[in-house]
């Protein structure tokens, strides 16, 4: 399975739109930074979220990078910061984070970097939820921030992909 490494975006939303069951299904575990698990805990962090990561499951790994100081991610967040050095010191690990600075500064350091979107795209491909239906709730039940072509993009390949296994059902078999 692919090393998923997340800042506190993923879990947040995915713990507020009530679909955190698809991540270990779809990643085994999930490591996150210590600084991620504090920004969970933060007293104006929902109340849903700060009740999760206080029993957070046992796929929820924390770890911290082997070192902090870097300079040129002090313009970052400290979960942020944290989840990058974690990323780089794992090479072949994917860095989930929404926040465009941090998805810029992890992407000039050649990580590979995703969202929350892509996350609940591989979701959907599994079947495991509705992308439009989970993408309308966490517009509208998460303070997260996305450009309209990133909805729009996911949209068009999950409709792209249903089209595609239907007409792949309605071909006749061979027998």
């Amino acid at each position: 399975m692919i090393q998923i490494i997340a800042d506190s975006t993923l879990l947040r939303y995915l713990i507020e739109i009530e679909v955190m069951d698809v991540l270990p299904v779809l990643f085994g575990q999930i490591i996150a930074p210590p600084a991620v698990i504090h920004d969970l805990q933060h007293r104006n962090t929902p109340v849903s979220v700060r009740t999760w990561i206080a029993s957070q499951p046992p796929w929820v790994v924390m770890q911290a990078p082997r070192s902090t100081a870097d300079p040129a991610l002090s313009r970052v967040g400290a979960g942020e910061r944290e989840a990058i050095l974690l990323a780089h010191e794992y090479q072949s690990a994917l860095l989930v984070t929404d926040d465009r600075r941090a998805r810029r500064i992890a992407e000039g350091r050649g990580l590979r970097v995703v969202g929350t979107v892509w996350v609940l795209e591989r979701a959907a491909e599994r079947g495991l939820v509705d992308l439009s239906s989970t993408l309308t709730q966490l517009l509208t039940t998460t303070n997260i921030r996305l450009h309209p072509d990133v909805i729009q993009n996911a949209l068009a390949r999950d409709t792209a992909r249903k089209e595609a296994a239907q007409e792949e059902s309605t071909e006749p078999q061979e027998t």
